[in-house]
């Protein structure tokens, strides 16, 4: 895969999301979730239900299944489930499966034309971090910054900017890449244009996103960096 000249002369360095970004976690997160629900004696509640909650970090998804599930969401049980649910995740990383396709070779080919990768994603640090490394994607990667990296999470736009400064990359010479209205919104604040995939977890429809791309795949993102470096949007 090649990148095009007037991608690396237009981006330094591009964020992405994770969750429905790089990879379909779902499948664990639900785990995770109704395993907790399990052991305080609730009801156990569905995938699809669970991924309308995905996406504003792990303690508003705790609390919000908790509530869905007729539990009491207290701010001490909320911050020990939370705990535990990313020992959970940590335990039982994704596998390979779960990558979406032209993953790894779209990073890797990033990588190669010079453009940092940073991974900006409201999961809770450590799993985070297992989950890259054990589908290999973690060798792409120049930076993380996660749900409990700092006291602030997306859509703010402070995490973004953070993981930024950290690969050295000016918000003028960025990119993010996500799959929901909070990687639109924290682009925006940050003053970085926005791509989304159409796939993943959005809980909107995508013309409602507001991104300045959307691709169906994630091997089009080189074309949709092109497209932004051209300004041909319209």
């Amino acid at each position: 895969m090649l990148i095009p000249d007037t991608v690396t002369r237009r981006f330094r360095g591009v964020a992405f999301d994770l969750d429905g970004t790089l990879m379909d976690t779902l499948p664990g997160i639900a785990e995770s979730v109704n395993g907790l629900l399990v052991e305080a004696g609730l009801n156990t509640l569905p995938q699809d239900q669970i991924e309308q909650y995905v996406g504003d970090g792990a303690p508003t998804l705790i609390r919000r299944s908790l509530a869905a599930a007729g539990g009491t969401p207290e701010a001490t049980s909320v911050s020990v489930l939370v705990a535990e649910y990313g020992r959970r995740l940590s335990e039982t990383p994704p596998g390979e499966d779960h990558v979406y396709p032209g993953v790894a070779e779209t990073l890797a080919a990033l990588r190669r034309a010079g453009i940092k990768v940073a991974i900006c994603t409201n999961k809770p640090e450590r799993p985070a971090i297992a989950a890259l490394a054990a589908v290999g994607i973690d060798k792409h990667v120049d930076a993380l910054v996660a749900g409990d990296s700092l006291p602030q999470r997306k859509p703010d736009p402070t995490p973004l900017l953070t993981v930024l400064a950290r690969i050295m990359v000016d918000p003028d010479q960025a990119a993010m890449v996500g799959d929901s209205a909070n990687d639109v919104r924290t682009a925006r604040a940050a003053n970085v244009p926005a791509v989304a995939v159409s796939y993943g977890y959005p809980r909107m429809p995508l013309e409602q996103l507001g991104a300045d791309v959307i691709i169906n795949r994630f091997d089009d993102l080189p074309a949709a960096l092109g497209r932004l470096a051209d300004g041909a949007l319209g």
